[in-house]
């Protein structure tokens, strides 16, 4: 019996402009007064009350939504400190840069070990390479380039994704592996510190929605900066490493290919953890898949920073555009058990990599030299429950926060969007699920939802960072 309910674009949006800036306790330029009043009136009429109910609603409609953040430009006059999101308050071609700089060969050269001999191509065919640096207080930071190679569920694991990315690690307490490079931060490597301020970009949009939906602090995320120590042996007395999160961001570049290649850049999945906030150019591809209709639908590339497409906007503002959706782990925390089924979606989702013009395509540029202007770029950012916390421990505490309990008409509307396509509840190492590719009999949908249940049941009291541990070695991601 097919939902009803239909999830395919347009997808919400929301303005989260006053209440980032309240949560953060600062003051909207546009609206001083809004700040210290929790009920003061949000920026297109709506109370906080009001954009939390909105966040409720997208998550259970779509469990994806826009974000929308209006940041004042640097030559407005205000009182506004600097805050995360200030980062990405720039023009897209600004961002974009950036993030094509991470990727070019000087840079991969000076920063990734045993890679100086190599042609551009081969090191972005040479796998997963890490590196270590220091800030310059003596605080290390990881940093991890994969290559292209395959992961996100691909089917076989055996077809390399054609993409390129740089991992990032929020919490500072990391061990120097044995084969990395250390990288002194100079004036040379200033490239490096936009990962710390993309990755608190990103982090603090995330925290403010979970703080919107009025779930317990440290609960599905750590809002509070790492204050771990950056000692090299920093570990639990079992011997075990210790971390205050396992939040990460993931800087993409991903290849365009001839329109006779095949286009998938990242391959059908739901996100493991909490929520994923992303930064995407305009180049587009980053596709939702609606179970109802039975087909994939584009997520909108409205320009990722602006001043021209919000009606409010002037020209003292930038309003930065972002996507967030909903990741297995706070999706399994509304799971109601009478219905057997989540409040919020996990939403599956997949890349497509954009299409080489012809008139690139005849050229010298290809995606075996650096310089190629249709590739596409993204900043996504992975927020994860703090460790030790269970789905059992977030289920107890997010109870309040999905007040409506699941009617009979609601059941058959969310019935298609059971657990059985959540990448957290499968292998996938063994990906055998096409979405969207094939057609599954009564008697196949009844098998993996059987698995799935299973999985879920076994998950369930396990501190979700061991799980998490064991779906990074099923991806290729040690």
């Amino acid at each position: 019996m097919k939902s009803r309910r239909c999830t395919c674009a347009p997808h919400p949006r929301i303005d989260l402009t006053d209440a980032y800036f309240k949560y953060h306790g600062k003051i909207a330029s546009h609206d001083k007064s809004s700040v210290g009043d929790e009920s003061s009136t949000a920026c297109d009429g709506n109370t906080f009350d009001d954009v939390r109910t909105q966040i409720q609603s997208a998550c259970q409609s779509h469990g994806c939504f826009h974000v929308s953040i209006r940041y004042p430009s640097v030559s407005a006059e205000n009182n506004a400190s600097y805050l995360p999101i200030g980062c990405l308050a720039k023009s897209r071609h600004d961002v974009e840069r950036s993030i094509e700089l991470l990727f070019s060969p000087q840079f991969l050269k000076q920063s990734l070990p045993n890679v100086n001999s190599l042609e551009w191509g081969d090191i972005c065919d040479n796998g997963t390479l890490e590196t270590v640096f220091r800030d310059g207080s003596s605080h290390f930071k990881c940093g991890t380039f994969r290559g292209r190679s395959a992961e996100s569920g691909d089917e076989g694991q055996r077809k390399p994704e054609p993409k390129l990315s740089w991992e990032f690690q929020r919490c500072s307490s990391t061990k120097q592996p044995l084969d990395t490079t250390s990288l002194e931060i100079s004036d040379t490597h200033l490239e490096w510190r936009v990962l710390p301020e993309w990755t608190e970009a990103l982090h603090s949009v995330a925290a403010t929605v979970i703080h919107l939906l009025g779930i317990p602090p440290g609960l599905v995320l750590r809002e509070q900066p790492c204050e771990c120590s950056q000692s090299p042996t920093n570990e639990s007395p079992s011997g075990r490493q210790c971390h205050c999160n396992i939040d990460l961001l993931r800087v993409f570049r991903y290849d365009a290919l001839d329109i006779t290649d095949s286009s998938l850049g990242s391959s059908a999945h739901s996100d493991w953890g909490t929520v994923t906030v992303v930064w995407q150019d305009d180049k587009g591809g980053l596709q939702t898949y609606c179970d109802s209709c039975e087909k994939w639908s584009n997520v909108d590339t409205s320009a990722s920073a602006s001043r021209n497409n919000h009606p409010d906007n002037d020209e003292n503002n930038v309003v930065v555009n972002l996507f967030l959706h909903v990741g297995d782990f706070l999706s399994l925390a509304t799971l109601q058990h009478k219905a057997g089924i989540p409040i919020w979606h996990s939403p599956r989702h997949r890349v497509l990599c954009p299409v080489r013009s012809c008139e690139d395509s005849s050229s010298s540029s290809s995606n075996d030299s650096y310089f190629n202007n249709q590739c596409r770029r993204s900043l996504v950012y992975f927020a994860y429950p703090p460790p030790g916390i269970s789905l059992k421990d977030a289920q107890s505490g997010i109870r309040h926060v999905v007040s409506s309990p699941v009617t009979e008409t609601a059941c058959d509307s969310l019935r298609c969007h059971t657990m059985k396509m959540y990448s957290v509840l499968h292998d996938q190492s063994e990906q055998i699920i096409g979405v969207g590719t094939k057609q599954f009999n009564d008697d196949e949908i009844e098998t993996v939802e059987e698995t799935t249940t299973l999985a879920y049941e076994h998950i369930r009291d396990v501190p979700f960072d061991d799980v998490i541990a064991r779906k990074w070695d099923q991806v290729q991601r040690k």
